[in-house]
Order: structure tokens, then sequence, then C-alpha cells
């Protein structure tokens, strides 16, 4: 960890920190937060980068790239709020390209559509913690730690007016940030933290252990699960925590609106959905063409001979002639946009040769968002057929 230069700033800490990249030292420029850069790309074109923070860990941020005319954000990972202030640097650029983090964007599982904020799972820990030393005042607690989870051992810290007690390594991980150096100590406390899958020796049987996280519920099929704590099955006294670094469905369009983008790309794939998929469904956003998604208020319109491609939408349940065949889920969202032409066309036993088929001839050919009757069949391709 030698040569390490604080100015550097958070991200350039927590990288040089690892052996096999201290290399890099003399190659990182640091940037400031909501500061404005000028880069030359050519000796007559200049691009202004924009540095905003993304609020994911210590020194994630979103680069707003922009110059005469218009520019593109790329979010990176980052967790949006309703009540996020959109930044002046933002609304000031007319947005051609927003690349945003879709790592969440599913309406089909609901317990993805609004996640607690920090604050929630902080209180909710806070509450658990107190519940505890009621039945054991004595009891110790370990906070799993991954970058991005640090304000849950922060907001206990605070609440109990406490140290929290840190492993050398990761006491030294955080050496240089002195916003969260500021509640750790090497000295003995009820309160400890270590990494994420790492054995800690600081732990015994009776230990109270926290691991901050949301994909538990998806694991552990507890999508429908409102609980902000839950026991970890298999796991003597661990517990899972509610907690989210990226933003939910819901956030993620309250952000695209804001912004007013005139083409939203994925730069993540949600658990159990595709990138086509995920493509398809950010489309509806875009200024310039119409959506080929509807709304969940005409999910179950039914269907009529003359409806154009893009104004036909049945639930999965309707999809096939056979009775015996069916989405495995009775609450599935997943909207499918196809002609009563095409749905008539459709056989169980074709359908993964024909995607497969058609997907190659749209790599080999266009862009694949260009055709139609690929993007549907893929949308098909998301929903779980109990028979094939």
């Amino acid at each position: 960890s030698s040569g390490i230069n604080a100015e550097y700033g958070i991200t350039a800490s927590l990288v040089l920190k690892r052996s096999k990249l201290d290399y890099l030292a003399s190659s990182i420029v640091f940037l400031e937060k909501d500061e404005s850069y000028t880069f030359h790309v050519s000796q007559e074109e200049t691009i202004n980068v924009t540095v905003l923070d993304a609020n994911h860990c210590p020194g994630s941020v979103m680069f707003l790239f922009s110059r005469g005319d218009g520019g593109a954000l790329y979010t990176g990972d980052f967790r949006v709020t309703k009540d996020s202030a959109i930044t002046d640097a933002i609304k000031n650029v007319q947005l051609n390209s927003l690349y945003l983090d879709t790592t969440f964007f599913s309406p089909r599982i609901p317990s993805f559509h609004d996640f607690p904020s920090r604050k929630e799972s902080e209180d909710a820990v806070v509450r658990f913690v107190l519940k505890e030393k009621e039945k054991n005042n004595s009891v110790e607690v370990h906070v799993d730690i991954t970058p991005g989870w640090e304000n849950i051992f922060i907001a206990l810290a605070n609440h109990f007016d406490c140290d929290v007690q840190a492993l050398e390594n990761l006491y030294s991980q955080y050496a240089d940030i002195e916003d969260i150096m500021f509640y750790l100590s090497l000295k003995k406390s009820w309160i400890h933290i270590n990494q994420t899958n790492l054995e800690c020796s600081l732990c015994h049987d009776a230990t109270l252990k926290l691991r901050p996280s949301i994909q538990w519920k998806l694991h552990n099929n507890m999508m429908n699960n409102d609980a902000m704590i839950a026991a970890k099955a298999g796991a003597h006294n661990t517990w899972y925590v509610t907690h989210s670094m990226h933003s939910s469905y819901s956030e993620c369009c309250y952000f695209i609106e804001q912004v007013s983008a005139e083409k939203v790309f994925p730069i993540a794939t949600p658990p159990k959905s595709s990138n086509e998929l995920i493509k398809a469904q950010l489309k509806k956003f875009w200024k310039e063409s119409p959506s080929i998604i509807p709304t969940k208020s005409v999910l179950n319109t039914k269907p009529q001979p003359n409806y154009l491609l893009e104004n036909f939408s049945i639930p999965c349940e309707e999809l096939f002639v056979d009775d015996d065949v069916s989405c495995e889920s009775d609450d599935c969202m997943s909207p499918f946009v196809f002609s009563a032409e095409i749905k008539k066309t459709i056989r169980i036993g074709s359908i993964k040769k024909e995607m497969e088929e058609q997907m190659k001839e749209s790599r080999d050919g266009n862009d694949i968002e260009t055709h139609s009757e690929t993007v549907q069949n893929i949308v098909l391709s998301t929903c779980e057929i109990s028979k094939e």
C-alpha cells in the first residue's frame, strides 16, 4: 500500500490497495465530483466530461459526456431515489443517449419494483439489534461488508455511540477514507465487520451476523416477502438485511423521465431476464419512436382480428392453442406483442429453434431492434414454458 496518494481520491485508494493493481499508480488522474473537465479528442474537437455522484459505493460516479450537438450519460452502477435532485449539469444538456444501470429493471418481478431506501434499511437494522439486546445485553453483532454496505455499520455506530472493530485488512482498506475511518477501530468492540464470504475470527456461535443484500430474496424464492430482515436458511444466527446499492425498477423509470434522453440503453441484465427483452422495454422511453411494449392496463385486452402489430397484447396464459401449456407463473406480467396471424403459427416444439435462427439472421443483418418479429419471439422466450 506504500505510495498511495490520498489526493487520488476514494476509487484510486481502493484500487491501489490491491497489490496486483498498484502498478497503475502513475497512470491515475483524479477527477473531482461535480466538476467538469475538457478533453481534446483531436486538434479541432473537444469533449466535456462531468463527474457526478452515483450513490452506489464509496467513490462511485456517473460520467456525463457533452459537446455542442448534445451529450450522453453513463450511470454505471447507481442508486437514485425519487427524492434525489437531478443536477443542473444533467438538466442543461440535451441527452442523445442514456446508458442506464438496469440491474433490477424488471417489471416481471414484483419485489424489484420498489426497494426500501437506505435510511429504511438502516432503521430496520437498529430496531432489530435493539430487540436482540433486550433479550441479551451482551450480544455481539457482526456485519458483512463489501463496498457500498458501510452505511449499515455506520448507522449502528451512530445509534449506540460506539466504535466498530475492523480486522487489519479492512482497517487498511479504508485508511484513506476519513468519513469511514471515523467509525473504525482495531480495538475490541461488540460490533465488528469483515469482508463478506470470509471467515471472521471475531465471530462465535452467539454472534448475530448481518448480511446486507437484495439478491437474497431471488435466491431463496422470497420475492413476495416484504420482510426487511429474515433469517438465512441453513446458517446459524445469520440474518439477511434487505438493502440495495442499485436502483429499483420504479426508480429507474423515474430517472429516465427526469433526464429525458432521446434513447436509453441497458448496461446490465436483470435476473430472470434477457438483454433483448430489456432493450425492448427501454425502447418505449425513446423520444422518436412509439412504444412496442403495452402498458399494464392493456395486458388483459382480448385479441381483435384487425389489430395492428403494436396494438395487440395478451397475457401468456392465453398464448397457446394447447390447453395444457401455460406459463409456470400465475401472476406473470411479461407483455407479449404479436399479430393474430403470428399467434396461429406458434408451435411449442419449434420456438427455440426458430429463435436461434432468427437471432443469427438478425446478428448477421441489421440491428436486432429493427426486427419486430424477432423481438416478439425473444419476449416469448422469457416465459418459462412447462412443456417443450
